[in-house]
């Protein structure tokens, strides 16, 4: 492979890891199929990934010094439905968030 196509494929990967666009949501698991969205799943927000990291460890190492059952992690907007059981307030969230991009 041409250095010139690997630079640009390689360019191309790094652009889309640090994207501007805000295109991630923030999931709790509260466990037993329970989820929640951050900051809430009747208003749910869109992140950047790099918003969406740094809310994932804080609410994580919050989470550890209180002992707290509730795991956060990132997805994409278009593959969170994958991450949340029909029928939780999260659902819905997601579902708004889908109906508005």
């Amino acid at each position: 492979m041409k250095k010139s196509i690997l630079r640009q494929i390689i360019k191309e990967e790094i652009l889309k890891e640090f994207s501007t666009t805000k295109e991630y949501v923030v999931i709790g698991n509260a466990g037993r199929g329970r989820q929640n969205l951050w900051p809430n799943s009747t208003n749910p927000k869109l992140y950047t990934k790099i918003e969406a990291e740094s809310i994932v460890k804080k609410q994580n190492d919050t989470n550890k010094l209180y002992s707290s059952s509730i795991y956060f992690h990132i997805q994409n907007l278009r593959d969170a439905e994958k991450y949340i059981s029909p029928g939780q307030p999260a659902w819905t969230g997601i579902q708004k968030l889908l109906s508005n991009n």
